[in-house]
């Protein structure tokens, strides 16, 4: 379905009123662009493609954007800010800054931890790579590698095994909830729920009486033992919580590009999304992109509490037009125009940030003929040589 913002000028408009006419919202910033998690070291050198899961689009795309929706760092701009500025919203702009470890948890860490947690910073950045070249798959193997590294971290720290089997756990429910999903032409009535449970190793549902059970909600006690179990995994590390993201990320992409078979790609991006907020609240990103799955869903109440929630943390410009668009589906005219203003003045904010940005990535290389280099170079030497004679005296 062709998904288009609400016109301004319909006042009258309310939710349902035009199938045709209903509001999109869109995905923020990822792990390229707010730097590594849990540390100030910077990610490897190059170029860092991060994933731009979008809902059709507000705006139109960058230039350089792929139809995938992946693209590149946007310091690599080819438009001019003018033009940006002229065209409107973008939704990736600049650098916002780091993730902040969660208050409650202590300052000072172990070195092995900050080790592990930069490494999984790097196979993060390197699933980023691989999603941008449609390698969704490949990225999705490096996510939980990622993860795993940060489970591991904590069971070596901690002398346990909690971490890793929790993450085993949690993973083992998302594959086997596929059970209750009928394939092809067969119906729920079809499946025998008590024998696809007794067969599963996720321990839940193993007392209940499958007569007064459905496929869904079956389907759902899944679903949330398995966001419990990675959420556990994770513990309160920022960089699980960010590997949690980029799972729900790219299960949002598989979803809308309809990769390979995977099945319930989307539900499955709202338990990563949701795992990663248990794991770290102050995940932004992965609360602004719940927000868009909800919208998107039309659960317009919980997606505005996610946007709110995700503005509270960090203020960008796609989060306010998401949440612009969300009170104009819930008849709140008022504060969809306050939502639009906190917008436009954010946007003028990031455009000035990009403008800096932008400026200090184009210093420029004169080449010189080898004369020239010469004749400058011997004229560097007598100054040096000079000053150098002045000092002895």
């Amino acid at each position: 379905m062709s998904i288009r913002p609400v016109p301004e000028d319909r006042a009258t408009y309310r939710p349902g009123a035009d199938p045709q006419r209903q509001p999109t919202v869109r995905m923020v910033w990822t792990l390229a662009e707010v730097g590594p998690a849990n540390s100030e070291e910077d990610l490897p050198d190059g170029d860092a493609p991060f994933l731009d899961i979008e809902q059709p689009m507000l705006a139109p795309r960058e230039s350089g954007q792929s139809a995938g929706g992946f693209t590149a760092r946007p310091n690599q701009q080819s438009e001019e800010p003018d033009r940006a500025e002229r065209e409107g919203p973008r939704t990736l702009i600049g650098p916002v800054g780091t993730l902040l470890p969660p208050p409650d948890e202590p300052t000072r860490r172990s070195e092995q931890l900050e080790r592990i947690a930069r490494q999984a910073d790097r196979q993060i950045h390197r699933g980023f790579g691989l999603a941008s070249r449609r390698a969704y798959f490949a990225a999705r193997a490096e996510f939980v590698r990622a993860l795993r590294l940060v489970a591991q971290g904590l069971d070596a720290e901690r002398r346990t095994t909690t971490h890793g089997r929790s993450l085993a756990a949690g993973l083992k429910a998302i594959e086997e909830s596929e059970d209750f999903i009928p394939e092809g032409s067969r119906l729920e009535a079809d499946l025998d729920l008590g024998d696809i449970i007794a067969g599963h190793g996720t321990p839940v549902l193993k007392d209940v009486d499958t007569q007064r059970l459905t496929p869904l909600s079956a389907l759902r006690c899944y679903f949330t033992f398995a966001q419990e179990q990675l959420a556990a995994a994770a513990g309160r590390e920022v960089a699980g919580s960010m590997a949690l993201h980029a799972l729900g990320k790219v299960h949002g992409a598989l979803a809308r590009h309809k990769v390979g078979d995977v099945v319930a790609a989307e539900p499955k991006a709202m338990v990563f999304f949701q795992a990663a907020l248990l794991v770290y609240p102050g995940n932004y990103m992965a609360a602004n992109d719940l927000g868009v799955l909800l919208a998107n869903s039309g659960e317009y109440p919980e997606a505005r509490t996610m946007l709110v929630r995700s503005l509270s943390i960090c203020s960008q410009s796609a989060g306010w037009l998401n949440l612009a668009v969300v009170h104009e589906q819930l008849g709140e005219f008022e504060l969809a125009r306050v939502a639009r203003e906190q917008f436009a003045t954010t946007r003028r904010a990031e455009i000035a940030r990009w403008r800096r940005l932008n400026d200090a990535s184009q210093r420029r290389v004169d080449w010189v003929d080898s004369d020239t280099f010469a004749r400058t170079k011997a004229e560097r030497g007598n100054v040096w040589q000079s000053s150098l004679q002045k000092n002895r005296k």
